[in-house]
């Protein structure tokens, strides 16, 4: 056993400031959902929200998304004093344990070979590879930023461009999908034309 423990962010008194300075860090500013949204989501019960312990010590974070039988991870990171331990492939090979009959997906950074990072963005897609996850045919937007999707290479069926669409409708209403996930501008402005 991966001999992690999954605290729920509802259940988490041990450190909710620490959960929301390993957000903070680990994340560029235009790849992050507002910290209260995610809390209000998971009250919502859309999403769940983990601290990740190694035995008392916080280690980590995942944010889940669920959607009939897709899980999509939509944030994972690792406090920065502990990367390059492990954790991150022990966290993925539990979540794929504790989900075995769940498709599960995650968003990487796109790659892009004129991006500042793209040895990073590679080593990222390596390090998910190595973990059972295969690149999936589409891409997914998400405010600004554009990510290729993965997902566990062993799930029948693969997950479509379509599912993706209406995990993320059900995960952020259908406006905030429209506004921060999809940028439909024209189509609102074109909307608020017609009035």
């Amino acid at each position: 056993m991966s001999g992690l423990r999954f605290v729920g962010y509802r259940n988490n008194k041990l450190n909710r400031k620490g959960l929301k300075d390993i957000y903070k860090e680990a994340f560029p500013r235009e790849e992050k959902i507002p910290f209260w949204m995610l809390k209000m989501l998971t009250r919502d019960g859309r999403g769940e929200f983990y601290g990740v312990y190694d035995h008392e010590e916080l280690i980590g974070l995942v944010y889940n998304v669920y959607y009939k039988d897709i899980i999509y991870i939509s944030y994972l990171a690792i406090d920065d004093t502990k990367r390059g331990a492990g954790y991150g492939g022990r966290i993925l090979q539990t979540i794929q344990k504790k989900y075995s009959d769940s498709r599960i997906f995650l968003c990487i950074e796109e790659m892009d070979p004129n991006a500042e990072n793209y040895e990073q963005r590679v080593r990222r897609k390596a390090f998910y590879e190595s973990n059972g996850f295969k690149m999936l045919p589409f891409q997914v937007k998400e405010g600004i930023v554009m990510y290729d999707a993965m997902c566990v290479a062993d799930r029948e069926p693969e997950i479509t461009r379509k599912e993706c669409d209406e995990l993320m409708k059900h995960y952020f209403g259908i406006w905030t999908f429209v506004i921060y996930v999809k940028k439909y501008t024209d189509k609102i402005v074109e909307l608020f034309e017609k009035k």
